[in-house]
């Protein structure tokens, strides 16, 4: 799987988890973990 890759999938992953209300604990650290990776210039002030 090569969603890592794509930055796109972030925003779509979040957007969905926010509609079905399916964000759990694993969920934010595994989409915060790849967004350091792809956006660290919007991660990094607010961290």
């Amino acid at each position: 799987m090569t969603y890592s890759q794509d930055p796109h999938f972030l925003f779509l992953l979040l957007q969905m988890a926010l509609e079905k209300r399916l964000i759990n604990c694993y969920l934010v650290r595994e989409y915060l973990r790849l967004l350091r990776l792809w956006l660290p210039a919007l991660v990094a002030p607010i961290i």
